[in-house]
């Protein structure tokens, strides 16, 4: 009696196991891809449905389940960078802070913005707002703190910041974006590249940078110019955009004609950043097969025959991550 009762137990805890590792494999399969189209002039593409997307995994077609254009509450953090390069009297920190009140007013009703100053630490922090009030003013405020001798200014920890501003927005919302204003270099981070990709995906968060970098000759060690394509690959792997500017002091003396028409083309350029972050597809796929380790795979627009758009550009995370075991967060 006892014998066949532990059989029944042992086939019914089989089947259970069974039927919970085919439900995660389905779950794995199906997917939410977050994804920006835009034109030649940057601006965004509305309108298009799930015919107009076409995916491909490991040589095979993904299925594309559905596409709407994303219209919830959005959240960003955006991280200044406030080491020495950026602060000394020639630096480019009253830029930094005009850039970054510039992406809070842009920010549409509803979203919620937060502040992360950092240089070899994380120097200043607020928390998510959901006006444009309480940033600005802080923002004002950080024109004096940063600019007064204090520790912990000098080198530049991007890596480790931009993982802190994945802490602020815990639990993370697919969507979510981290829109670090540097000059991109990284010389005294804890955490690696790889290690912070891999975060951003598991999260589903987007990273954007705005590069002001020095023109050249620069003025950068082999490290900080391989930290540049580090950057860059992240930027692309996550779904998100980076625009670079060559620069080297404050671009806000308005007095001649000329300093004023640059600015007004830089903002134009970073509004253009700012729609990107905000108007997105959410699209449903189906995966042909498992994802057994970190890949990639392709997502394009189609015309009406089912031919690739060359006019358009999209953006969205290139690279696939295989799911957590179950109970362990993704």
């Amino acid at each position: 009696m006892f014998r066949r009762a532990a059989i029944r137990l042992a086939i019914f805890l089989l089947c259970s196991g069974t039927e919970a590792l085919l439900a995660q494999q389905t779950t794995c399969l199906e997917r939410t891809i977050i994804a920006t189209v835009v034109d030649r002039e940057g601006n965004p593409v509305r309108g298009l449905t799930a015919a107009n997307f076409r995916g491909e995994f490991r040589g095979h077609p993904v299925q594309i389940l559905s596409a709407n254009l994303d219209t919830r509450p959005r959240r960003m953090v955006i991280a200044l960078d406030a080491s020495g390069s950026m602060t000394t009297p020639k630096g480019e920190w009253d830029t930094i802070r005009a850039l970054a009140g510039d992406a809070i007013r842009f920010a549409p009703s509803g979203s919620s913005v937060a502040l992360l100053v950092f240089s070899t630490t994380v120097l200043d922090k607020t928390g998510l707002q959901s006006g444009p009030g309480p940033l600005a003013r802080r923002l004002a405020l950080l024109a004096e703190e940063i600019n007064r001798p204090r520790k912990g200014f000098g080198k530049t920890a991007l890596w480790d910041a931009i993982q802190a501003g994945l802490a602020d927005l815990d639990p993370a919302q697919q969507g979510d974006v981290i829109y670090a204003i540097t000059d991109g270099g990284d010389n005294a981070s804890k955490a690696e590249p790889a290690e912070v990709q891999k975060a951003l995906l598991r999260a589903g968060v987007r990273l954007f940078v705005f590069l002001l970098m020095e023109p050249l000759p620069p003025q950068r060690t082999p490290e900080e110019a391989s930290g540049l394509g580090e950057l860059a690959e992240v930027v692309e792997a996550t779904g998100g955009d980076l625009f670079a500017l060559l620069a080297r002091g404050s671009l806000l003396d308005r007095r001649a004609s000329r300093a004023r028409g640059r600015w007004a083309s830089i903002l134009l350029t970073a509004t253009r950043m700012y729609e990107e972050m905000w108007w997105f597809y959410r699209i449903e796929i189906r995966l042909p097969s498992g994802v057994d380790k970190p890949r990639d795979w392709k997502l394009q627009v189609t015309d009406e025959n089912g031919g690739a758009r060359h006019d358009l550009k999209i953006h969205y995370a290139r690279r696939l991550l295989p799911c957590s075991p179950v109970g362990t967060p993704r």
